[in-house]
């Protein structure tokens, strides 16, 4: 099966910069779109200024209905956690 979506959940760590200079770098074929979720507003709003398109705050209360959203746009089929715990452990 070829994904055409990953989501990427984690934490505004080293990993989580990573992960996003990875899907954001510039190559022939950009690869799949990515989902974003993190924990707080505040590191959302860091990884969007860093150009990341689709990217959800679990802790807003509309972040079901985000996620929804987000994984509809990009036909997600493939989830990766960085992370681990939290309420979708």
């Amino acid at each position: 099966m070829v994904h055409s979506t990953r989501q990427i959940r984690s934490e505004i760590s080293k990993e989580g910069r990573l992960t996003l200079s990875l899907a954001t770098a510039p190559v022939p074929d950009p690869g799949p779109d990515e989902v974003n979720i993190m924990r707080k507003p505040e590191q959302a709003k860091l990884l969007r200024s860093q150009g990341a398109q689709h990217v959800v705050d679990s802790s807003a209360p509309t972040f079901m209905a985000d996620l929804v959203v987000a994984l509809s746009e990009t036909d997600a089929t493939l989830a990766f956690d960085a992370i681990g715990g939290g309420p979708l452990a």
